[in-house]
């Protein structure tokens, strides 16, 4: 991919989904508590990922509201011990990274997922060096599809161009998106189908397609967007 000439776009991504099959894990570290009448499924979790933790464990667990509380902190110390390995990223995603970045796009991730937990999952894929900035969830901030954590993400990448995408697979990223007015890229492979209701700019099947469709995406976008 050749180096955009304008200086300082932005490119966020959405975690679960977009960048990681964390479902593998998050599925292992649920059984791990031994609380499921019956194994939690892969699938299962993937249906539920982009609605929260608190429903994620709820749901799969089937657990009465009152014990999805002491469920959900139990869950996040087993998860954050082993979340995931390298090869749980989705495949292409360090190539495609590597290139965007080596083209002048400042690179982050804005996530759902507690902060602590996702510098974890960055680290074990070994995408720290290429996405300097990570903004996850946090006590004082609100969640997608709230704008603030992406604008947020965004301020801290900025480097005076003002253009800036959003890449993730569910909803709740493309409302944030709408949200923060910031143009948004579907990954068709993730955990979420996007109804009709809600548009995407654009969409890639895999990672080796995503460097040219952003360069296209930004080389359409006014200065500034």
């Amino acid at each position: 991919m050749r180096a955009l000439s304008r200086a300082g776009p932005v490119v966020v991504f959405d975690l679960d989904g977009t960048l990681v099959d964390s479902a593998l894990g998050i599925a292992a570290a649920l059984n791990r508590l031994g609380v499921a009448r019956e194994p939690v499924s892969v699938d299962a979790v993937r249906a539920l990922v982009s609605f929260g933790a608190e429903r994620l464990v709820g749901e799969a667990l089937k657990l009465p509201a009152h014990e999805v509380a002491g469920a959900l902190a139990s869950f996040r110390a087993v998860y954050a011990l082993d979340p995931c390995t390298r090869d749980d990223g989705f495949p292409g995603v360090f190539d495609a990274l590597s290139a965007l970045a080596a083209s002048g796009l400042a690179l982050g991730v804005c996530t759902n997922k507690p902060q602590g937990l996702a510098e974890i999952v960055i680290d074990r894929l070994g995408l720290s060096a290429l996405l300097p900035v990570i903004v996850g969830s946090a006590p004082s901030r609100p969640s997608k599809p709230d704008a603030q954590p992406l604008l947020e993400t965004i301020a801290r990448l900025a480097q005076g161009d003002g253009q800036a995408v959003l890449v993730g697979d569910s909803v709740v990223d493309a409302l944030t998106a709408q949200a923060a007015h910031v143009p948004f890229i579907y990954a068709t492979f993730g955990y979420s189908a996007i109804s009709d209701a809600v548009a995407s700019d654009a969409c890639f099947d895999r990672y080796a397609d995503l460097p040219p469709l952003i360069e296209e995406l930004f080389s359409r976008l006014p200065h500034g967007a």
